[in-house]
């Protein structure tokens, strides 16, 4: 049923991109396509896996090795695609941890704690951008203001409710087999630090290379994009894809950024063509790769 549920969703996710796709001739598009915009999109796809990678490795209770990790990071692109998004990946990083001499607990925790830093960094950025982006077209792709009181309502909630023992406790005693399996991060004020922000460092080079691509795959077809809007357009996108449970995030995602892009102030014309270049070079083109990689990992013991 769960299957069931997830290509359903697909499908709809796919319907919605194919609305926007319907209206553009993407022969003539392709045939006016900056092609060194498009090569510059594929190279920073490759610096989103060693983000990852970093940011694994900071928090990790064992060592792990880089070549290894970023080719794990390059098979966990091939799970996405047969799980919702992000499901597969952590999965298959867990076990990658464990085979490198990690306890289950501290496998867990180091992808919890990895995916923890890669959303706080997320919202950090979007913070950033929020305050320097000034009276640009950006209003027009943030949430409204009810949203925002929402959120503001959901903080100042969960502070005041912080302030009750009982909830201290209870977040201690469900944080505490993480703090046991990083125990490494615990050994001193300054070996925390750093390896906090080696974590903190992955993770902005990981979204910030994804910002830079989808930004070069709307350079690629003529448009000029702001990279403060396309940020935005980016983590909206992607968040959206984390909730829809499709395989990869299989067309909402596509949809998502095609709209964010179109709100930004890109036509159809430049957002279409722009979206599908940045999922071919971020989703699809790493999928042999990434089979290989697996494949290879499995043999020689690393997963």
């Amino acid at each position: 049923m769960g299957t069931l549920v997830r290509w359903a969703a697909a499908a709809v996710a796919a319907w919605l991109l194919h609305r926007h796709v319907a209206g553009t001739d993407l022969g003539s598009v392709a045939a006016t396509a900056r092609w060194g915009w498009v090569l510059v999109a594929g190279c920073l796809s490759t610096l989103t896996l060693a983000g990852a990678a970093v940011n694994l490795m900071a928090v990790s209770p064992v060592r792990l090795e880089l070549r290894r990790t970023v080719a794990a990071q390059l098979a966990g692109g091939f799970a996405k695609l047969v799980s919702p998004a992000a499901v597969g990946a952590a999965a298959l990083n867990v076990r990658f941890v464990q085979r490198a001499g990690a306890l289950t607990p501290g496998a867990v925790a180091t992808v919890g704690a990895a995916q923890l830093i890669q959303l706080a960094t997320t919202v950090l950025l979007l913070v950033l951008v929020g305050v320097t982006s000034g009276q640009t077209a950006l209003p027009r792709v943030l949430p409204g203001p009810g949203v925002w009181v929402a959120v503001g309502a959901v903080v100042l909630g969960g502070s005041t409710a912080f302030g009750f023992a009982p909830v201290r406790r209870l977040l201690r005693s469900r944080l505490a087999p993480m703090r046991q399996g990083l125990g490494p991060l615990g050994t001193s004020l300054r070996e925390a630090v750093r390896r906090l922000l080696l974590a903190a460092t992955g993770s902005l080079l990981l979204t910030g290379a994804l910002v830079l691509c989808l930004a070069a795959s709307v350079a690629a077809f003529g448009g000029a994009p702001d990279l403060r809007a396309v940020a935005v357009v980016l983590l909206a996108g992607t968040a959206l894809g984390s909730l829809v449970p499709t395989p990869g995030g299989l067309g909402a995602v596509d949809a998502a950024l095609v709209a964010g892009l179109t709100a930004a102030g890109h036509g159809a014309s430049v957002a279409v063509p722009a979206v599908l270049v940045f999922r071919l070079v971020t989703v699809w083109l790493p999928v042999p790769l990434g089979w290989f990689a697996l494949r290879g990992l499995q043999r020689r013991g690393h997963l």
